[in-house]
């Protein structure tokens, strides 16, 4: 009987699930060894404790930084007004607690925004709180902006109201004749600007005869009774944009309305321009 030569099993054995996985995770370890891992950045949060604030009043900013070595970090408090650049106004620090309170003085008028920033340390990259806006807000001497009237309106009005003269910042508003319609009056335009209007207002000495001041502040008429030789005080709030006027009405014979020291409170550092 003939044997066939015994034939060898080859050396090369085929790959296992086992060794096939094996070899996939190997691979996929080097590849995460091989990434760089994403940079750290500080966390910053940000409160405002006023939207809305006076030119020279204080605002407070707070909040508090999260990241490596967040405790006793100097920070930098920003502004932007408009679409201009953001300008570093102050630089606190933060507690052992990571946390920071910063006043700062509102200077301007109108919208602006304020923003913290931590910068980078280390490996750690700077970050940057979400922005807050707040308005800021200022008297406006009337006396001094564009205004619109009718009738004789004389700036620096030089007169008496009980006996006593008015401060420079006065106007007079002449009437002719109350009864017959003839309302000299005097208005300012705000546009949705302002907010308030105050006024020291009175009739001049001798006019015996008038006894209202219509006061127009945006929306209905309202009527002040104002007695002969005496001031009174109004403060009013402007309730939408058709600007504000003050009339003498009522009574016959010539005589001035007196406004003294007229302002109105504002997010902007003059009024619209008045129209006729």
């Amino acid at each position: 009987m003939i044997r066939r030569p015994e034939q060898r099993r080859s050396a090369h054995r085929r790959p296992t699930n086992r060794t096939v996985l094996a070899a996939l995770a190997l691979v996929a370890g080097s590849v995460a060894l091989a990434a760089p891992a994403e940079a750290a950045t500080y966390g910053v949060t940000l409160t405002a404790s006023h939207a809305q604030r006076d030119v020279g009043q204080k605002l407070t900013l707070s909040g508090k930084v999260s990241g490596a070595k967040a405790a006793g970090k100097k920070l930098a408090v920003q502004r932007r007004v408009g679409t201009g650049a953001w300008r570093t106004i102050a630089t606190p620090r933060t507690t052992k607690t990571r946390t920071f309170a910063s006043r700062v003085t509102v200077s301007r008028t109108g919208t602006q925004q304020y923003r913290v920033v931590a910068p980078a340390a280390g490996s750690t990259q700077r970050g940057v709180s979400p922005a807050r806006t707040v308005t800021g807000w200022t008297w406006l001497d009337l006396y001094d902006e564009s205004y619109y009237s009718s009738g004789g309106v004389q700036r620096g009005w030089v007169g008496t109201v009980n006996g006593g003269t008015p401060p420079r910042e006065t106007l007079g508003l002449y009437s002719s004749d109350g009864n017959a319609g003839s309302h000299g009056f005097v208005g300012w335009r705000s546009e949705g600007q302002c907010d308030r209007v105050t006024a020291a207002i009175g009739l001049s000495d001798g006019d015996s005869t008038a006894k209202y001041v219509r006061l127009e502040a945006g929306g209905p008429a309202q009527l002040l009774e104002v007695q002969p030789s005496e001031i009174t005080k109004v403060d009013v709030p402007l309730v939408d944009d058709a600007g504000f006027s003050l009339r003498r009405f009522e009574g016959s014979g010539g005589g001035y309305v007196v406004v003294e020291s007229p302002r109105a409170h504002c997010r902007v550092d003059r009024m619209p321009i008045a129209y006729d």
